[in-house]
């Protein structure tokens, strides 16, 4: 007979669940059952006396580890984008507040992008200028809001290269944002958002080519992969 015979494989309702192969996971109004033999600890099965308790014991001890296993995630990347718009610009922030109200953030978002980028199926990285490019201040860092319409479902870090021909010393600093609460690295979803850092330490009118790639040798052909963007830096 083996170990786990005649334990049962889901959890008929909350008060009777004996936990051996299944558990009642209730995240909102849906109820995820793990996988068979998924998180099961016993070699015995529970006895009845226990099963109410044990039921909910187990409930809150493998709630998160139960919607990693069905690949939830607990914060989204809206909320995510969210976060780092309140924390890294308030102006962008206030401009796309509404967004969040939205069944699909993304219908107003894109309204507010700085930068479109379309990764084709074989990964190739196409650029497009969006409807709002930022305004800088001098030696004041700004966000632009790029989005992506990855095709290829890859999920390599966004990297950004910069260009600038005014003159020898660069005055600009250009960067996909990635760090721990908000990673420059792609989810392999279809649409995303991320982030770009902007800076420049010299007023005036300025243009740079901006260009990405999302992996190694990515950048579409016929220059697609990057564009010119003149800004105006107070």
């Amino acid at each position: 007979m083996s170990a786990h015979e005649g334990y049962k494989t889901k959890c008929r309702k909350e008060t009777d669940c004996d936990f051996p192969h299944g558990i009642n996971l209730r995240v909102g109004q849906a109820n995820e059952e793990i996988r068979a033999g998924a998180f099961c600890l016993l070699s015995y099965p529970i006895r009845p006396r226990w099963s109410r308790n044990m039921s909910k014991l187990f409930e809150l001890m493998f709630c998160g580890l139960g919607m990693l296993a069905a690949g939830s995630d607990p914060v989204g990347p809206y909320e995510r984008l969210r976060a780092a718009l309140d924390r890294g610009d308030p102006a962008l922030a206030a401009l796309v507040k509404d967004a969040w109200k939205a069944e699909d953030p993304d219908d107003l978002l894109q309204k507010y992008a700085f930068l479109k980028i379309i990764i084709n199926p074989e990964g190739r990285v196409k650029v497009e200028r969006g409807p709002l490019v930022p305004i800088l201040e001098a030696k004041k860092a700004r966000l632009g809001l790029v989005r992506v319409h990855n095709q290829s479902g890859g999920q390599p870090p966004l990297e950004a290269k910069m260009h600038y021909f005014g003159s020898d010393k660069n005055p600009f600093r250009v960067a996909v944002v990635d760090r721990n609460d908000f990673s420059g690295q792609l989810s392999g979803g279809e649409v995303e958002y991320k982030l770009l850092l902007l800076e420049c330490n010299q007023p005036g009118k300025r243009e740079i080519t901006i260009g990405f790639q999302a992996g190694k040798m990515t950048q579409d052909l016929g220059f697609r992969g990057e564009v010119p963007v003149l800004f105006e830096v107070r």
